[in-house]
């Protein structure tokens, strides 16, 4: 009985250290997700930014790049 018990703490020590790499890997791949993720939102954020500050100049200044210069 003492051998059976011993077999049985060994698979289950096993099977939980499988189980933990296998969530460790898992982890490991949502973390990497999430940074991408992450990144991808700020990149996202200052285009955004960018595009909000040009347009604010266009506003206080609607004098486009094409549009002739009549000032004298």
């Amino acid at each position: 009985m003492p051998e059976l018990a011993e077999d049985l703490s060994t698979t289950l020590q096993l099977q939980a250290d499988r189980l933990s790499e296998s969530a460790l890997s898992s982890w490991e791949s949502t973390l990497v997700r999430l940074r991408e993720a992450v990144a991808a939102g700020v990149d996202a954020s200052q285009m955004k930014a960018q595009q909000l500050a040009q347009r604010g100049d266009r506003e206080v200044n609607p004098v486009s790049a094409n549009a002739p210069d009549h000032r004298r």
